[in-house]
């Protein structure tokens, strides 16, 4: 288990020394490598949404919806 953990230690000292782009460019790879599905970047997310804004009766149900899931 030593070099499981030196592995790890020695990937984060890597990651340390890496941009922000980079160290998601290393998370994407990483993701690909474990099977794991990817999303998408954030701001990504948050721009194709804002092309649809809410009425407010829109907002009203969806508060309402995740304060019932909520409860």
């Amino acid at each position: 288990m030593k070099a499981t953990s030196t592995t790890k230690e020695q990937i984060n000292s890597y990651l340390d020394r890496l941009s922000l782009q980079d160290q998601e460019r290393v998370l994407a790879f990483v993701q690909r490598l474990a099977g794991v599905p990817q999303g998408i970047p954030a701001q990504e997310f948050l721009d194709f949404f804002r092309q649809f804004p809410l009425t407010q009766e829109e907002a009203d149900n969806m508060r309402q919806i995740l304060d019932e899931i909520e409860q």
